[in-house]
């Protein structure tokens, strides 16, 4: 869900700068630039994501979304005439929150995606040790100059 909340939200702008360009998602600007985005693989309860786009994943609140309640899950219960079992009608709402918090945390331009594929999270971390290596050959080199 919570990588679902990152593709979904469009970053927060840190200034305004006259344009009337509207926010677009981190998926609709994955897509436009023909990069499909990474999503986690789900091994089991695919339905209950399926059925938590069906009913929310949130709802609005005075403040922005809020997550969905139970009435709410009740209601599209009784207007699709599915009926959950309780612990799937409490993931619903878990997931619900999770979905909500990391939306918020996501509008911040530099959040990072909660999800990234094996081969990314090794690019990720052999690009900073390149770095670190090159900040400290830098760094060592320039003490020898001194």
């Amino acid at each position: 869900m919570r990588q679902a909340a990152w593709l979904n939200t469009a970053p927060r702008r840190a200034s305004k700068r006259g344009g009337t360009d509207e926010p677009i998602s981190r998926r609709k600007k994955l897509q436009a630039d023909g990069i499909e985005p990474d999503e986690p693989p789900i091994d089991a309860g695919a339905h209950l994501i399926e059925y938590l786009f069906e009913v929310g994943p949130d709802a609005p609140g005075a403040m922005g979304p809020v997550p969905i309640t139970h009435a709410d899950i009740a209601h599209w219960q009784g207007n699709t005439g599915i009926i959950l079992n309780a612990w799937e009608a409490r993931t619903l709402r878990r997931l619900s929150r999770e979905y909500v918090g990391a939306c918020i945390d996501a509008q911040e331009p530099d959040a990072l995606p909660p999800y990234l594929p094996a081969e990314a999270v090794a690019r990720r971390r052999a690009a900073v040790a390149r770095n670190v290596a090159a900040a400290l050959s830098g760094r060592g080199s320039a003490r020898k100059e001194s």
